[in-house]
């Protein structure tokens, strides 16, 4: 499987996060105005919400091109939660830049639901059921686009309430077994939080 080295784009998010725990803060700060606190070379959110860390087009390349072999096995890793889970653990473990990843699949060709996802938290790696309390993931853009699209897609900026539960952009990619889109594999960016 491909690797590539620590990004600058990691190294961005490590020092947000570092900054954010230093302070002791897990929100971003919001300025006098309630918008959040400018961060001095960073893009800006498509709905002006505030300044985030994004990808470059450089580190969107090398994800894509590292994350190729991922997609072939994803399509054959059997319908079970314990074996999904370890897959996407070593994901996070290969690609520290990554916030958390998911391997949600079309409901109809796993016969139910399944979509879990692994994020990083403040103890190490965690594991959630996205299909858990009302998060209807085969509705959500992520995981709708690229399979209108049958083409991998990049988010914008977004809160992802349901799963994350923090400011982020996606890299949601087709799996595709046989010839059919089955599921869709991501990886999330962020946290995208101004430092304080």
């Amino acid at each position: 499987m491909p690797k590539f080295s620590l990004s600058s784009l990691s190294l961005r998010l490590l020092a947000v996060s570092l900054s954010l725990a230093a302070t002791g803060c897990e929100d971003s700060e919001k300025n006098d105005d309630g918008g959040a606190a400018d961060t001095s070379g960073s893009a800006d959110t498509s709905d002006g919400s505030g300044s985030f860390v994004l990808p470059t087009d450089a580190e969107k390349a090398a994800y894509e091109a590292a994350t190729a072999a991922n997609l072939t096995a994803a399509a054959a890793l059997p319908l079970e939660d314990a074996a999904i889970y370890t897959f996407l653990e070593q994901i996070l473990t290969d690609h520290p830049e990554v916030f958390g990843t998911t391997l949600a699949f079309d409901p109809t060709y796993a016969t139910r639901p399944l979509a879990p996802y692994v994020y990083r938290g403040a103890t190490g790696l965690l594991r959630k059921d996205l299909t858990l309390n009302g998060y209807d993931y085969s509705h959500q853009p992520w995981f709708t686009k690229p399979v209108q699209t049958m083409a991998a897609v990049w988010s914008e900026p977004y809160f992802d309430a349901g799963g994350g539960e923090i400011n982020m952009v996606t890299y949601s990619a087709p799996v595709v077994k046989d010839g059919v889109i089955i599921g869709v594999l991501t990886a999330d960016f962020g946290p995208l939080a101004t430092a304080p």
